[in-house]
């Protein structure tokens, strides 16, 4: 997961996706998420997903369980 303050797709750097995806692939995690200040959004980048998720509706979501 990443953070960036961030209100629209083009305002995210793609600093942001690099590193998340680079770290997606040394981890093998598959639940890619950048939490922005107000975008949500889904884009696909190399056959892998990355969900973008409002701070506050991230705050306000259940925890997972484990």
């Amino acid at each position: 997961m990443r953070v960036t303050y961030a209100s629209g797709r083009d305002e995210i750097e793609e600093r942001e996706v690099k590193s998340l995806l680079k770290a997606s692939t040394e981890t093998e995690c598959k639940n890619l998420r950048i939490i922005t200040w107000n975008y949500e959004g889904i884009d696909k980048i190399d056959n892998r997903t990355i969900k973008f998720t409002s701070l506050w509706r991230w705050l306000l979501a259940e925890p997972v369980s484990a």
